[in-house]
């Protein structure tokens, strides 16, 4: 569905959720962790549960890398499938190729 600005909302708002989500998880790894540490968790419970979330955020950030541009189409994050990434995954709001970037989006959707 393209607006009147020409990119397609849906995968605009797709894209800003996946990207909302890899954040979570980058961010949310230290503070388990140390949540873990300091409540005294048993190490092998804390073990798994750290792997387990660095699975799941190793995943995200592979789901956030596969997303295309709103606007042009290509990927978002890397320059192809299997080609060079955006190593600011998921810090960084612009398209690797057109430069489109997610907070002017949001700023012209208003």
């Amino acid at each position: 569905m393209a607006s009147a600005h020409g990119f397609d909302l849906d995968t605009f708002e797709r894209l800003r959720r996946a990207r909302r989500l890899a954040v979570v998880f980058v961010i949310g790894y230290l503070p388990l962790g140390l949540s873990l540490f300091f409540l005294n968790a048993p190490q092998f419970t804390g073990t798994v549960a750290l792997a387990l979330w660095l699975a799941v955020t190793l995943a995200s950030l592979w789901y956030l890398r596969t997303h295309e541009c709103p606007r042009c189409g290509q990927l978002f994050y890397a320059d192809s499938k299997w080609g060079q990434t955006n190593l600011r995954i998921p810090f960084s709001g612009q398209c690797m190729h057109c430069g489109f970037t997610l907070a002017h989006a949001a700023e012209d959707r208003l």
